[in-house]
């Protein structure tokens, strides 16, 4: 048990904490690189990361308890959230966080971002958030929930993020954002809603088997709308150009309401179509050409490389490209089975072009392997990339691990 502990100027390899009471740790200015930071069933009033620190990975489980986290000017590249309660989160500039992921029973008071850059943004699992706030120039790739979690509020403030995706019962109250962010492409599917209210926005929105309370969508460009089967939507759409909007073998549900006010649009489908509830057209004008979707297509999410340095970025091109090529030969030998051709054999391509060594265990990357042929035949683009930079962190381990032994 210690009251406080400070690390400053130091270079560790990892701070394993578990079963302590800590009021205050403050780490500054200190590299933990191999192995991160894990705190398990620990007790911290205050846990402050300053200063340049560059951390490998955060992780916290095992019903650990934190009053506030604050990370400050830093670079972190994991953080992992795990049967955790957090009162308090606040991240400001933040170089470079690759991964930051919420799961199993964990619950969060306050989310705050603040002129931060997070490639994926994960919450899984039951896990329960009063408040996420988004806010000065912050940008986040992927925010993805899935599985049962809860969230009350979600305010987006001149930031841009890329990509929204809710699966299987996500509650959320309210999602708001000012006029002055970009918001990305929204993927949502059996989730429950109160209110989605954005203006000023260009991006795309699928709905199916969702309820939302409003859906109010203002000036803004979308590239297509779906909104199909099993949703229970009161929708106000006014002053929008829209590309495609398509009810095709659709019924629109009794308690769901649309109405399209002084839109554009350019492709307007109904196809084996009914409307058991309310459906309205109000001053609609024809769109004379179709929107540019290059701004709004799912593809531009894959192998987003925006945070990592120029040689990293183009070793996962490079990995893909061995990828599609053994996607694309004859021979389907995914990992090391035996063939008469091995040049079309996924496992002897990547360790003939140096991505893995032949010398260390396969079992994992063969799991990683064949689960990222199912992303890839699935066309899960965004799983792609995180399954990539697994088999990158699993060689890195193994390889230094050999280099230790030797």
């Amino acid at each position: 048990m210690e009251e406080d502990l400070e690390i400053n100027e130091s270079d560790l390899e990892y701070l394993y904490i578990e079963n302590s009471i800590c009021d205050e740790l403050k780490i500054k200015n200190t590299k933990i690189l191999l192995e991160g930071i894990v705190l398990k069933s620990t007790k911290l009033d205050k846990f402050l990361i300053w200063q340049l620190s560059s951390i490998y990975k955060i992780n916290t489980s095992d019903n650990t308890t934190i009053h506030s986290l604050d990370i400050n000017n830093c670079i972190v590249r994991y953080i992992n959230i795990d049967e955790t309660d957090i009162k308090f989160i606040q991240f400001s500039s933040i170089k470079r966080l690759d991964e930051l992921t919420f799961y199993k029973n964990s619950e969060i008071g306050s989310l705050n971002i603040y002129l931060s850059s997070i490639n994926r943004l994960l919450i899984n699992e039951d896990t329960k958030i009063s408040e996420i706030v988004i806010q000065k120039d912050s940008f986040i790739n992927l925010c993805r929930a899935t599985d049962n979690c809860n969230i009350s509020w979600i305010t987006i403030k001149k930031s841009n993020i890329l990509f929204f995706v809710f699966h299987r019962g996500i509650s959320i109250k309210y999602f708001e954002s000012d006029g002055e962010s970009n918001i990305g492409d929204f993927d949502i599917l059996e989730c429950t809603i109160k209110s989605l209210t954005l203006t000023n926005q260009t991006n795309s929105y699928n709905f199916q088997n969702t309820d939302i309370g409003l859906l109010k969508l203002d000036d803004c460009k979308i590239s297509y709308l779906n909104i199909l089967n099993g949703c229970k939507i009161e929708a106000y759409i006014s002053n929008c150009d829209i590309d495609k909007v398509d009810f095709k073998q659709i019924i629109i549900l009794k308690d769901t309401l649309i109405s399209f006010s002084s839109c554009r649009i350019y492709s307007l489908i109904m196809e084996n179509f009914s409307v058991i509830g309310g459906l309205y057209f109000r001053e609609l004008i024809p769109l004379k050409t179709p929107l540019n979707e290059e701004w709004s297509n799912i593809n531009k999410y894959a192998f987003n490389n925006v945070f990592f340095e120029d040689q990293i970025k183009q070793k996962y091109e490079n990995i893909k490209s061995v990828v599609l090529k053994s996607l694309n030969g004859k021979d389907k030998g995914w990992i090391n089975e035996n063939t008469n051709n091995n040049s079309n054999n996924l496992m002897e391509l990547l360790i003939k072009q140096d991505y893995i060594s032949s010398k260390i265990s396969n079992d994992k990357i063969e799991s990683l392997i064949n689960n990222l042929k199912n992303a890839y035949l699935s066309y899960k683009q965004w799983y792609e990339e995180r399954l990539l930079r697994m088999i990158d962190e699993h060689t890195y381990l193994n390889i230094k691990a050999l280099r230790k032994i030797n």
